[in-house]
């Protein structure tokens, strides 16, 4: 695989160990995988006794010592005793994203709920910001016990495109995934009326030669299902299935990957600028937010794949 380093952020969860076993199938090293766990920042109200330094120093060497042992369990069962473990404190979006930074990582993993339609609508605050503001590619992994026990993780994958340069970049490390665990891939687009209008003012996306073909359903179903063949041609390697699905994009996909028991949809998303960081690409993230299964969201990166850089000690 061509992710070389990666950070797992964990809260002990199932999921999370489901996250961490999927990061030990998709790196070249996994003693370059990092697992932390975020302490919460002791916060003391108006009306509770505010203890002296020592006692607080004292609380927070515990709790730390405690979530070091639990860390180093949680490597052990995950098939990762060669993994770095850290433990931050703090804002958890803000402490994986410092220190995804500081080790250069290209692939941040997550566990997040898969049952409960109410736990995937809400994804998880802390999810949600790391989603929005890490430089990494995010796996959010959502898995029952058989899928998490598995040595390879993923065996459907789904691949959503809008044609964007962000969607090939995402359907190539799709590719490198399958290539990586046997998977089965399909990619779809979601052919949204509401969307597809405004190519009346662009119709060179498609590649069509008159604005009339955008205007009959038929002939623009057609030109969508050139421009997957093409895509799928030319990021693809032509292997992947071809659906066109059809609504809102974050819904249709979600739909696929419920009716064909994927494992993994790869979105593509643009590099983390000032508004990527505040609204992550609504079909990105509705996605994220909706789909049944893990989701991998892809970002497209200026000068190519992430770099190496030198390993920091995990407890420095």
């Amino acid at each position: 695989m061509s992710y070389r380093r990666c950070l797992v952020a964990t809260d002990f969860s199932p999921n999370c160990e489901a996250a961490a076993r999927a990061s030990r199938s998709l790196v070249e090293d996994p003693t370059l995988v990092r697992i932390v766990h975020v302490l919460p920042d002791l916060v003391y109200g108006p009306y509770m006794p505010i203890p002296d330094e020592a006692v607080i120093v004292q609380s927070m060497r515990r709790m730390e010592n405690e979530a070091f042992a639990r860390l180093d369990g949680f490597a052990r069962d995950a098939g990762l005793e060669g993994a770095t473990t850290r433990v931050l404190s703090g804002s958890v979006a803000r402490a994986v994203t410092r220190e995804s930074d500081a080790i250069e990582a290209d692939l941040v993993a997550l566990g997040a709920g898969t049952k409960s339609p109410v736990a995937r609508f809400i994804l998880g605050s802390s999810a949600k910001a790391i989603l929005r503001s890490v430089h990494a590619d995010v796996l959010i992994v959502r898995a029952d016990e058989a899928a998490a026990s598995r040595a390879e993780p993923f065996e459907r994958i789904l691949v959503a495109t809008d044609f964007s340069p962000a969607s090939a970049a995402a359907a190539r490390r799709a590719a490198e995934l399958a290539d990586a665990t046997g998977a089965s891939i399909a990619v779809t687009h979601a052919l949204d009326p509401a969307v597809w209008a405004s190519i009346i003012q662009a119709p060179d996306v498609l590649a069509v030669s008159d604005t009339t073909d955008v205007m009959d359903r038929a002939r623009l179903e057609r030109a969508l299902r050139a421009a997957l063949t093409k895509f799928n041609d030319e990021h693809l390697g032509g292997r992947a299935e071809e659906i066109l699905a059809s609504g809102p994009a974050a819904k249709a996909v979600a739909k696929e990957a419920e009716d064909r028991g994927v494992d993994l949809v790869v979105v593509g998303t643009h590099g983390p600028g000032i508004v990527e960081r505040a609204l992550l690409g609504s079909v990105a993230e509705g996605i994220a937010v909706k789909a049944p299964c893990s989701v991998l969201v892809a970002r497209a990166r200026a000068g190519g794949e992430a770099g190496e850089t030198e390993r920091v000690p995990a407890r420095a």
